[in-house]
């Protein structure tokens, strides 16, 4: 029998045809995803919350064991995440909280563990560190240029640019 002549079995046989199979799929995405819109959405900030109603979210602490016990004099700092950060003021001046520009808005910060010693470090104790050690912080060390390749000459002085490039 050729090809033309084959009879093709009655539809009523098949369960479901390819489209209406692709239809059915579609149509179950999109039932969920307005299951999940309508759900989920209002649980969420999003880019359209002004920043007067962001606020700070409550500390997640890291559950996470220290690795070894704690040298002799420091204590284990577990780490977590955070809100940090500034709503900008209702009426903004020349002074005040123009300070705080980098802190805003409100947002999540995550730290890791850390050991941290138990006790303030004076000045008196970094002085004698430094003597023995010969350290030099930071804000004492120039800006090596090629961090710094915009920078004018004149402005790559020690204490210049002690956190941010």
């Amino acid at each position: 029998m050729s090809a033309k002549k084959r009879k093709r079995k009655p539809s009523s046989t098949r369960f479901i045809s390819r489209p209406e199979w692709i239809g059915a799929v579609v149509g179950l995405v999109i039932f969920f995803g307005l299951i999940y819109w309508f759900g989920v959405r209002e649980k969420r900030p999003t880019a359209t919350v002004s920043a007067a109603r962001q606020s700070f979210g409550p500390t997640v602490e890291n559950r996470r064991l220290a690795p070894a016990p704690a040298p002799d004099g420091m204590v284990w700092i577990p780490g977590g995440e955070f809100s940090m950060g500034a709503n900008n003021p209702p009426d903004m001046d020349d002074v005040g909280m123009k300070a705080t520009l980098d802190a805003r808005p409100i947002h999540r910060v995550y730290v890791d563990a850390f050991y941290i010693d138990k006790t303030d470090v004076t000045n008196a104790e970094f002085a004698e560190f430094v003597k023995a050690t010969g350290y030099v912080t930071i804000a004492e060390r120039k800006p090596n240029p090629a961090d710094y390749p915009t920078a004018p000459p004149e402005n790559l002085v020690a204490g210049s640019v002690g956190f941010t490039p």
